[in-house]
């Protein structure tokens, strides 16, 4: 069983209102997907929100044992997961701590998607990481 977890940020400005979403594809096909609002976010800070919840859902639903794959459009977040990437903002983001430690205790892969290329699961997290930020900003 293949279990993908799809995630995305949606940022304008830092400080101003931001997006995340994430989706989950058992086999290929989706069976789960969210979003969200964060009241001051950086696109890395809705990245990252976007990881951790999609995370969280794959292993609630799947449980913690289950192997994934997170696929993300963000290089940089993909490399924090997998500790590539050092984080230089660690004071800034409990987040990043929550989603390496979280990575550390499951069976965690990375898959790196080109943006904007036709991915459909890529395509609809980058739409549920703007609806994210602007349901609260209309």
């Amino acid at each position: 069983m293949l279990i993908e977890v799809y995630s995305d940020g949606s940022s304008v400005m830092p400080k101003r209102p931001g997006g995340y979403g994430w989706l989950i594809a058992r086999n290929g096909i989706l069976t789960f997907e969210g979003y969200g609002w964060l009241r001051r976010a950086d696109n890395n800070d809705a990245e990252v929100e976007g990881a951790y919840q999609g995370l969280i859902a794959a292993t609630k639903h799947y449980g913690p044992k289950q192997s994934l794959v997170i696929c993300s459009d963000s290089r940089i977040i993909l490399g924090w997961i997998d500790g590539s990437f050092s984080f230089k903002r660690e004071p800034k983001n409990k987040r990043f701590h929550e989603v390496r430690l979280m990575a550390s205790n499951l069976d965690l892969k990375t898959r790196w998607i080109r943006g904007h290329s036709g991915n459909i699961f890529n395509e609809r997290c980058d739409e549920l990481a703007r609806i994210g930020r602007l349901q609260k900003t209309g």
